[in-house]
Order: structure tokens, then C-alpha cells, then sequence
């Protein structure tokens, strides 16, 4: 009896810790892509500032999140949002917008994809 209450209670935590990190990468991605959104919209408007501000916050915020991220989320993914920070870096010195406008839509798409492919489904795990 005591086995089977090891066991019951190993697999509520389990289920508990697998819930626990959906939500938080939910919504570390969703506060990474309205980043994304509001670097597209400066962008667009060639409002080089307010592209730099969010690009600062987005930076900081990216920082924070891919160190839990990075034990969790397929490398190859947190190399791809690294790689389109470099490329905003240098849109953003060159003021480049029809390219920023471009990479930061990419990333948004992506920010909002990568929970979904996370998620612990047959799919995803075949």
C-alpha cells in the first residue's frame, strides 16, 4: 500500500511539474512575442527609439528566460532567437527597416509556435 501511495503521489508531482512548466513557458513566450509585435510596429514607422527601447526590454527579458528555457527547449531553437537578435542588432544600427520589420515578424511567429512544439504530445514525442 505504501508503493502504491509512493508511486500515485510521484506521478501527481510529476503531472503537477509537466503542468507547471506549459504555463510558464506559455507565458514567457507570449510576453516575448508582444515584444516582438512592438518592435515590428517601431519598425514600420521608422521610430528608431522606441525600436531600440523594446529591443533593450526584449534583450533583457530573452536573457532571463533562456536560462530555464535552455534546460527544457531544443537548442537548436534558442540558437535560432539568438541568431535573429544579432541580425535586429544590426538592422537596428543600420536602420533597416523593411528587414527588421521582417525578422521581427519571424519571431513573433516563432515566439508564439515554440510552446505548441513543447508540449508533451504523441506527435512531439515520436
Amino acid at each position: 500500500m505504501k508503493t502504491f501511495i509512493g508511486a500515485m503521489l510521484t506521478f501527481f508531482l510529476i503531472i503537477l511539474g509537466v503542468q507547471f512548466y506549459i504555463h510558464k513557458t506559455n507565458d514567457a513566450c507570449e510576453t516575448l512575442a508582444t515584444l516582438t509585435d512592438k518592435m515590428t510596429e517601431a519598425a514600420v514607422r521608422k521610430d528608431w527609439n522606441a525600436f531600440k527601447d523594446e529591443f533593450l526590454v526584449f534583450d533583457s527579458q530573452w536573457k532571463s528566460t533562456s536560462r530555464w528555457f535552455s534546460c527544457f527547449i531544443y537548442h537548436k531553437d534558442i540558437d535560432f532567437v539568438e541568431e535573429a537578435l544579432k541580425e535586429l542588432e544590426i538592422y537596428m544600427r543600420y536602420q533597416d527597416a523593411e528587414r527588421a520589420a521582417t525578422k521581427t515578424n519571424v519571431l513573433s511567429v516563432f515566439l508564439r509556435k515554440l510552446p505548441e512544439n513543447e508540449r508533451l504530445t504523441i506527435e512531439n514525442i515520436l
